[in-house]
């Protein structure tokens, strides 16, 4: 489908998803080598197993050569010191090959600028497959490359604070607990109160343009806050920060439709998405928000907990925010016997009918009283038949599969003025009949389905008996569907 440099294109990007797979293998290798060298049995056995360890030996020790060569160029481009701050001793080598880049592209100061506004960014916004991890990730490194996309945009203390980050002595991000609560270290070591209210106009000096750490945010105090509950408790206090990319287009203060906070887009969307889901999928769900609400401090607006319970099948007419809270609680806490909630005589009523086992009440409907079973109905073919001297039938029909019944139908000739309004009628159906490709129609009447005569057979009382005993099955349920009639001149 693609051609000349579209074609190209397509094939770097192949060739770049398997060296990354290749990079990933090997860095696993090594690891792993690391890892059983220092193993008691590796030790004690691996001398005898020593041709099956070397390929592995082999690869370990190219990936750390790599790795230490990458470290190296990072380090002439950027100062030592600073620049050893930045690598992590669990760097891969995919980590150190995108920060080389960087390195190259940026000064120490601006690119340290930059990491720290993708890095916040990244942390402000949990969620799965978003890792919270404080040590700059290769995609991070990656990021700070794009600046059409990932402006540089430095946060201001209040904003650290309100999600639990301070700065370290390196000026890069630190989780609160990391550093001890109550204080922040901005570069080069001012301790300042973690405190919202505070306000911050220290200056990193860039090697290409001075970069400021203050904001509009820190000029004026905010306007409004808005606090949200979660169901586990925590309370938190949002500042008026919707101006950043982190705060969903929905969460903007003032917007009615969503006032959640910390919540990831993409746990919003699976909410919002009216796919039904299994029960197990379901509590999936639920655990993620329970766990984004303990480890993040995020909060759910009462649209996003409705939309949870619907998840979950509940009813939800008559729940205020709170009972629901606690019901979303109570079905966590027995998700692994849900089935006892939605079948036990108190908390059935917790769950939709179309989401809970069906009951006997279920059924009833509009009535109080449950209706009285049907008696089975059964009939002697035999008896009947004897009573119509009509006996000999069944013998007949069942040797040869056939049998002839006269007079059956007499009465419609017996009666000669009946017989002449059915002749009549005969005759409007075969005038108004016409021949379909010149060819004669042989007697058929096809657009006779409903005469007299027809019902009138179709309703005659003998003609369901004899097909009613005849059965084998004697199964007396019978529907007569029309058909159209043949004329015998």
């Amino acid at each position: 489908n693609y051609e000349g440099e579209e074609r190209y294109a397509a094939l770097c990007t192949l060739r770049d998803g398997f060296m990354e797979r290749l990079e990933n293998t090997q860095m696993a290798i090594a690891r792993f080598y690391s890892l059983a060298t220092r193993d008691v049995s590796f030790r004690t056995f691996a001398t005898g197993d020593a041709e099956a360890w070397e390929p592995m030996q082999t690869a370990a020790v190219s990936t750390r050569e790599r790795i230490m060569t990458a470290r190296i160029s990072i380090l002439k481009l950027w100062p030592e010191a600073a620049a050893e701050g930045l690598i992590t001793d669990s760097a891969s080598l995919q980590t150190l090959s995108s920060m080389r880049k960087a390195a190259k592209a940026f000064p120490y100061e601006e690119g340290k600028q930059r990491l720290v506004s993708v890095m916040f960014r990244r942390l402000s916004q949990p969620g799965v497959g978003i890792r919270q991890t404080t040590d700059p990730t290769k995609k991070d490194w990656d990021r700070i490359l794009d600046q059409q996309h990932y402006p540089t945009h430095t946060p201001n203390n209040r904003l650290l604070c309100s999600i639990g980050l301070v700065w370290n002595h390196h000026g890069l991000l630190e989780r609160e607990a990391a550093l001890g609560m109550g204080s922040v270290s901005v570069e080069p070591a001012n301790k300042l109160p973690c405190n919202p209210g505070s306000v911050v106009g220290e200056t990193l000096q860039s090697q290409s343009r001075p970069v400021t750490l203050s904001s509009p945010l820190d000029q004026a105090p905010p306007t409004r806050k808005n606090e949200i509950s979660s169901f586990g408790g925590l309370t938190s206090s949002i500042l008026d920060a919707a101006n950043l990319d982190t705060v969903h287009e929905d969460a903007v203060l003032g917007n009615r439709r969503c006032t959640c906070v910390r919540v990831p887009d993409g746990l919003k969307r699976r909410l919002d998405a009216k796919k039904q889901l299994s029960t197990p999928v379901a509590i999936s769900l639920l655990k993620e928000m329970r766990s984004h609400i303990a480890n993040n401090k995020a909060t759910f607006c009462f649209s996003h907990l409705h939309k949870m319970g619907g998840k979950l099948g509940l009813q939800m007419k008559m729940l205020s925010s709170e009972s629901l809270k606690r019901r979303f609680e109570d079905v966590y806490r027995a998700r692994n016997w849900i089935y006892k909630l939605k079948a036990g005589q108190k908390t059935y009523r917790w769950f939709r009918r179309s989401d809970r086992p069906t009951r006997l009440a279920d059924t009833l409907g509009v009535y109080r009283i449950r209706p009285m079973p049907l008696p089975t109905f059964t009939f002697d073919p035999q008896a009947i038949l004897r009573s119509l001297d009509l006996d000999w039938v069944i013998s007949q029909f069942q040797e040869d599969g056939n049998v002839l019944i006269n007079r059956t139908f007499m009465y419609l000739f017996d009666d000669e003025r009946l017989w002449h309004l059915l002749s009549e009628e005969f005759d409007m159906y075969d005038w108004h009949l016409r021949k379909i490709g010149g060819r004669q129609n042989l007697g058929w009447l096809r657009n006779a389905l409903y005469t007299q005569v027809q019902q009138t057979v179709r309703s005659d009382p003998l003609y369901y008996i004899l097909y009613a005993c005849l059965r084998p099955d004697n199964n007396w349920r019978l529907i007569s569907y029309p058909y159209y009639m043949k004329s015998t001149q």
